[in-house]
């Protein structure tokens, strides 16, 4: 029996596969498809590509811009793909984000599915329903919201990636597990996710169902979804200004977020030591951070309100909070705070 998880959103519903990807056929059958690719997937599994119109990309961040959405709508009326057709990401949480915007614009919105090849869009990227592409040098300033209709999570494709991109997926993978359940942080806590073969399907199922969760009650990203957000808004400063690997980032902003819930009264340090503990084996970059300078850039989050910002604080693992927090208090108490990357 195969193992999936189906999500019923408001519009429509996601079925995510756990299983290899042979090809298009156990998706789409009898369908016209084009997949999208970038250039270091293809090189890889060219083969897997033969069967279909194929749009190939530049890899990371480069391919997230108006100039290649441009690009690959002329591919696609090139391969005179009209509403019927079906648009296939296959590749990192780039081209996840880009397939989705394309196929959300494209004569108003094309069927598309993932078939993501990093762990970081494994777990994070394909699901949820998010699309965007960088503008004027911001991170996902221009998107849209539109589900996929499948997601093929196939862990075979992690055998190929760098251990930069490898890496970069364990903080999304653990930021679940701190945000959701002490028994699934339980369980990454224990287990060394450096080794790649214990990345296993239960490892993806239960981070997938319980993003899936906090998705699903709020599909539009109002409220309590703002909690995936945990790491994230000291994170996008640290990524663009360090130009560090996103899930590397993700970690230090974690760590800055439960060190502001520790000033705040709201987060025992003997948590936060625990939770450093398995966050630092994975911690592969340590820059020496200015918190407080790093805190001025933060008024560029999409998520900010005039002068305020719904921040997310850790009472303990399982047990986020939001808080909407002034900018200004924000710079105050980073101020005081200092973090110790050993």
């Amino acid at each position: 029996m195969k193992r999936l998880i189906e999500i019923y959103f408001k519009s429509q519903k996601s079925t995510i596969f756990f299983e290899p990807f042979d090809d298009v056929a156990q998706i789409y059958p009898n369908t016209n498809v084009v997949l999208l690719t970038d250039e270091k997937v293809y090189s890889l599994y060219r083969n897997k590509f033969e069967q279909c119109n194929t749009v190939v990309v530049p890899e990371g961040e480069k391919c997230k811009n108006l100039e290649i959405v441009v690009n690959v709508i002329n591919q696609l009326l090139k391969y005179k793909a009209d509403r019927d057709t079906a648009l296939i990401g296959v590749g990192g949480g780039s081209v996840c984000d880009l397939a989705g915007f394309v196929a959300s614009v494209y004569m108003r919105g094309l069927r598309h599915s993932f078939v993501p090849t990093t762990l970081l869009s494994m777990v994070d990227a394909s699901i949820g329903g998010k699309t965007a592409i960088n503008f004027n040098k911001i991170k996902n300033l221009v998107g849209t919201f539109k589900h996929p209709e499948f997601v093929v999570i196939d862990i075979s494709f992690l055998d190929t990636l760098s251990d930069r991109d490898y890496l970069s997926g364990i903080g999304e993978l653990i930021k679940i597990a701190i945000i959701t359940d002490e028994k699934f942080f339980d369980v990454l806590e224990n287990t060394d996710l450096t080794d790649r073969k214990n990345i296993n399907y239960n490892i993806m199922f239960e981070s997938l169902r319980k993003k899936s969760e906090i998705v699903i009650r709020d599909e539009e990203d109002r409220g309590i979804r703002h909690l995936l957000n945990f790491g994230h808004t000291f994170g996008h400063v640290i990524e663009r200004q360090y130009q560090l690997p996103h899930g590397q980032s993700v970690i230090l902003g974690m760590l800055i977020a439960m060190k502001i819930s520790i000033e705040m009264n709201e987060l025992n340090e003997d948590v936060y030591n625990r939770i450093y503990k398995t966050l630092g084996k994975y911690l592969y970059y340590k820059p020496k951070l200015e918190i407080c300078k790093l805190s001025h850039e933060i008024s560029l989050d999409k998520k900010r309100r005039k002068n305020t910002i719904d921040y997310i604080l850790l009472k303990e693992i399982g047990f986020p909070k939001i808080v909407n927090m002034k900018l200004e208090d924000i710079h105050q108490i980073c101020n005081k705070i200092t973090l110790e990357l050993t």
